[in-house]
């Protein structure tokens, strides 16, 4: 099996919402030892922060920390994503403060935890932060956010 073609298909998945087959595809790779990419992880993790499969998104984090994965933007946007709707601010908020990069995407996953735990000051805070001390433009996504908070 070609490696790429693979990593497309669960990439494909993902971007679908078909959740299941993305894992099981993932799964899949896996088993057979097919090397996955970092744009596959985000998907498969994103997968299990959607259908709320806490074991294996948190088995993920483990196998990206075991192998010293890449740690990428997306893969650490998904992270943060996963236990801000499993409600483990205290992880998301590490993954954040210890990524290397962090983007617009990464700052709305961190406010969107915020948010989804009912954590309106913090989120707030985040949001203040993003603009006056990182200079981030807000995306319209950052925005319906807050404005949800």
């Amino acid at each position: 099996g070609n490696k790429e073609a693979w990593n497309t298909m669960v990439k494909g998945y993902g971007k679908m919402k078909c959740d299941v087959k993305c894992i099981e595809l993932f799964r899949k790779m896996h088993i057979l030892g097919i090397e996955t990419d970092s744009a596959s992880l985000a998907s498969v993790i994103s997968s299990c922060s959607h259908i709320g499969a806490v074991l294996l998104g948190k088995s993920l984090h483990c196998y990206v920390v075991k192998t010293s994965f890449d740690l990428t933007t997306s893969v650490v946007n998904s992270l943060i994503d996963l236990y801000g709707k499993m409600g483990d601010l205290t992880v998301a908020w590490r993954i954040f403060s210890e990524a290397d990069k962090n983007n617009v995407v990464t700052w709305n996953a961190m406010i969107a935890s915020y948010v989804h735990c009912e954590q309106s000051n913090k989120a707030f805070a985040m949001f203040d932060r993003m603009i006056s001390e990182k200079n981030f433009k807000p995306s319209s996504i950052t925005l319906v956010t807050v404005l949800m908070a």
